[in-house]
């Protein structure tokens, strides 16, 4: 009895991340219209163990994100479209004292459309410029040929 009492007064269950637990949410760059601004990291698996109660403080969890999807947008990193949902973008890391007790992927919560290319050559304003002016000399046209019609 003494050593079960001994073990519940020194020792204790941490459940340190819960499955499909959100651990960061991140801003986007590059994405299409209509796409959110944010995007869920999560973990597919959570964690849990019994640890001593004098080891609780010195735990440490560390997320790492893939450096080839981020850049940086009025000085913060933001995720580079196009993501798909479940796509792993990094890593969280459990560590006590340096040592390593638990890992895992960080996932994409949703999928994330990149800006269409060509949508980057051609300004917005400059598309409905080019679109009207070929309305309008459509149009043009058609006035013109009708006077020459009813003209003669």
């Amino acid at each position: 009895i003494s050593l079960l009492e001994y073990g519940f007064n020194n020792f204790t269950y941490l459940n340190l991340l819960a499955d499909k637990e959100t651990l960061a949410t991140l801003p986007t760059i590059n994405c299409a219209p209509g796409e959110p601004e944010t995007v869920c990291l999560y973990i597919d698996k959570g964690f849990g163990a019994v640890f001593s109660k004098k080891d609780i403080h010195r735990i440490q969890q560390n997320i790492t994100l893939n450096p080839d999807m981020l850049e940086e947008r009025n000085g913060e990193l933001a995720l580079k479209a196009p993501l798909a949902a479940g796509q792993s973008v990094g890593q969280v890391i459990i560590s006590l004292d340096g040592e390593n007790l638990y890992s895992a992927a960080l996932l994409v919560n949703d999928d994330l459309a990149a800006y269409p290319w060509w949508r980057r050559l051609i300004m917005p304003g400059a598309l409905s410029c080019i679109i009207g002016t070929g309305l309008f000399a459509l149009n043009r046209r058609r006035i013109r040929s009708r006077y020459l019609v009813n003209r003669y």
